[in-house]
């Protein structure tokens, strides 16, 4: 490109550009719609992200949970739990730094604080009770899950009858 093709380029840019600004001046409500669509398409991703996190952390109870009849392999507690984790490290916890900065700055409603006030709680209660023993079942071999599974989610009786059913197995086997 040549030196006056440059310049004539550098000035329609710099026309467009002063026209844009000068529509927007003129027409006020326009800002407001924009913002107004911004702020509605920010509130369906923030939506869409605590859905996500939300259906994560339902499938890591329902493959933790003591009643449940089938018993979860390691391979799908591992990608569960994966899953889990990257939701909480990716959407939770942004929306919930992002509230946190507008409680500072005293922009957060009502619904804002309870949303806040929950995020809050299931982050504390994912690092004092949850993570230590995922990490622990993380690190079990296929043939221990079970077992380690019953033990650090307090299934005591369940915790006996495989560790029996380990015992006659692994007697049969003898």
């Amino acid at each position: 490109m040549t030196l006056p093709g440059l310049l004539v380029a550098l000035v329609l840019g710099l026309i467009l550009a002063i026209r844009q600004v000068a529509s927007l001046l003129t027409y006020p409500g326009q800002i407001r719609l924009v913002i107004r669509e911004g702020e509605a398409s920010f509130a369906r991703l923030t939506k869409h992200r605590l859905q996500a996190f939300t259906e994560a952390a339902l499938e890591l109870v329902a493959v933790l949970d003591p009643i449940a009849s089938n018993r979860p392999t390691r391979l799908r507690f591992l990608q569960v739990h994966q899953n889990f984790t990257f939701a909480l490290e990716t959407m939770a916890l942004p929306i919930m730094e992002s509230l946190e900065i507008l409680e500072r700055d005293g922009q957060l409603g009502i619904n804002g604080e309870k949303l806040l006030s929950a995020l809050q709680q299931i982050v504390m209660l994912n690092s004092q009770r949850l993570s230590e023993p995922c990490s622990k079942l993380c690190s079990a071999s296929e043939k221990t899950f079970e077992l380690q599974r019953c033990e650090l989610f307090n299934e005591k009786e369940a915790a006996e009858q495989v560790s029996m059913k380990l015992r006659t197995s692994s007697q049969a086997s003898c």
